[in-house]
């Protein structure tokens, strides 16, 4: 499988330095747009279930302290390489990634096939950004009145479970998506509040649940929407997330 990976890997690196035809003898070995961004991911990796502590807390303190003496010893090598290279102008930018034990770079392919021969390297990722899936949009119409039970829901015999009055009372469903509007009618009211129960890592919007994109919000709806707006089948995205 790392052998696969590696010839990939070489493979794109070497039409990229092919696309950019033949270099005259006073270009620089390389151009800005001949740069891979990648992840390498190194061989050596921290397995969780190793990590013991007497409650939940500590070992997650634990676990984050071997994560970061892991890729602070195994790390040294391909450091070492990539800011060699950078100094030769083969490298831009190099970014230690602790939790995953690897580094984020942009090089010269000529690095990346350098990178995927060394036995310290499990694998090399390309470093792509992935969108947020749109949700569809739709033109249906507020509905007043509460909807049936939509297929899915009453094809796991759903309904029936209500009826005996199991209905989530008591459990707390997260979501880690776009966000969530807070203020969707359907979801407004299934909120549960308080300061422990919204975290924006990016810190802008850092007390309001908000959701700029929709996916997040149409999530949380499948899971925990009500029926107050228009059915879940029908949300669209909007730069707030609601109908």
């Amino acid at each position: 499988m790392k052998r696969a990976i590696l010839v990939v890997t070489v493979a794109l690196a070497m039409i990229l330095v092919n696309s950019s035809g033949p270099a005259s003898a006073g270009r620089p070995a390389t151009r800005p747009q001949q740069l891979v961004q990648a992840i390498v991911v190194l061989t050596a990796q921290v397995d969780p279930s190793t990590i013991k502590a007497p409650n939940r807390r500590q070992r997650g303190a634990a676990l984050e302290r071997a994560l970061h003496a892991t890729a602070d010893t195994t790390q040294k090598g391909v450091l070492a390489l990539l800011r060699k290279r950078q100094a030769q102008g083969l490298v831009t930018t190099i970014d230690p990634l602790w939790i995953v034990n690897g580094v984020s770079v942009t090089a010269a392919p000529s690095v990346i096939r350098e990178l995927a021969t060394r036995p310290d390297v499990r694998r090399i990722d390309p470093d792509l950004a992935i969108p947020a899936p749109i949700t569809p949009r739709s033109t249906a119409t507020t509905e007043l009145s509460p909807a049936p039970p939509e297929p899915n829901v009453a094809l796991v015999n759903a309904p029936a479970l209500w009826n005996l009055g199991f209905r989530g009372q008591g459990v707390v469903v997260a979501s880690m998506d776009t966000g969530v509007d807070g203020s969707h009618p359907d979801l407004a009211g299934r909120w549960r509040g308080g300061s422990n129960s919204w975290y924006d890592p990016y810190g802008q919007h850092p007390t309001v649940p908000t959701d700029v994109n929709g996916h997040g919000t149409a999530t949380m709806g499948v899971m925990v929407g009500g029926d107050a707006g228009v059915p879940r089948s029908a949300w669209r995205q909007t730069p707030g997330g609601s109908p």
